[in-house]
């Protein structure tokens, strides 16, 4: 196969650009990652088709390590396989999001109380740190950065230290990230986030389960309620798909 010239590979018509992949070395792996980064940001869309030959042609790569890529893909519950139509992005309808966030809330109310119980000094200072971040990059309004440095969660999911568990959170948190991003493009919903983590932070600090699960059930419901409402949902779920 002969090489390409470097740099992003140009968008065809009906998608965005992909950058081309330079190294050898795990090739798959890195196809992985740029298939995936794409559904995570939503350059992807919801429900588009994914064809192996024009993925291969706009990463520069055969189209082996695309499909490799697709079914761990697949495996993730972020690409779907048809008989005869081959793969596509997983959709995004309110069912999926209904089902994505039920088990969110089952997981991180669990991991309220875990970290109640069990954390170190050093964890909650992590937390304390990451919420101390965030405030100030909003305050500098520099919210994307706010949005993309935020650590909270996943230093409540992380403070578990069980293996299984965060195998099992990863494969959510994939699912969970579109959503998120799709989210992080409501006016306001960046702000009303910190607010309610703050509230489950409160809870913490307090050793008080109860109310820290309580904030926590709110903030995910919120993200949840608001991001069905919003106009982008509609537009990245029923635009440029077919």
């Amino acid at each position: 196969m002969g090489r390409r010239p470097r740099g992003a590979i140009p968008a065809p018509a009906s998608g965005p650009a992909l950058q081309a992949i330079q190294a050898a070395p795990l090739l798959k792996d890195r196809a992985y990652e740029a298939l995936r980064d794409a559904i995570l940001r939503l350059d992807l869309r919801p429900g588009e088709p994914l064809t192996e030959r024009v993925l291969a042609e706009r990463l520069g790569v055969s189209k082996s390590p695309i499909r490799d890529g697709l079914i761990r893909l697949e495996q993730e519950g972020l690409v779907r396989s048809t008989p005869f139509k081959g793969f596509e992005v997983a959709g995004l309808t309110p069912e999926d999001m209904h089902a994505v966030f039920e088990f969110r809330e089952a997981m991180e109310l669990y991991c309220v109380e875990a970290f109640v119980g069990r954390a170190s000094d050093a964890r909650l200072a992590e937390l304390e740190a990451t919420q101390a971040h965030q405030r100030r990059l909003m305050e500098a309004n520099e919210w994307l950065r706010a949005y993309e440095e935020s650590r909270f969660h996943q230093t409540l999911v992380e403070s578990l230290e069980n293996p299984v568990f965060l195998a099992a959170a990863r494969v959510v948190q994939a699912q969970l990230r579109r959503i998120q991003n799709l989210a992080s493009t409501i006016p306001g919903r960046l702000a009303k986030t910190h607010a309610e983590h703050e509230a489950v932070l409160h809870g913490i600090r307090a050793c008080d389960v109860a109310a820290a699960q309580q904030a926590m059930r709110v903030h995910i419901r919120s993200v949840l309620e608001d991001t069905l409402r919003s106009s982008e949902l509609r537009r990245i779920t029923s635009a440029g798909v077919g």
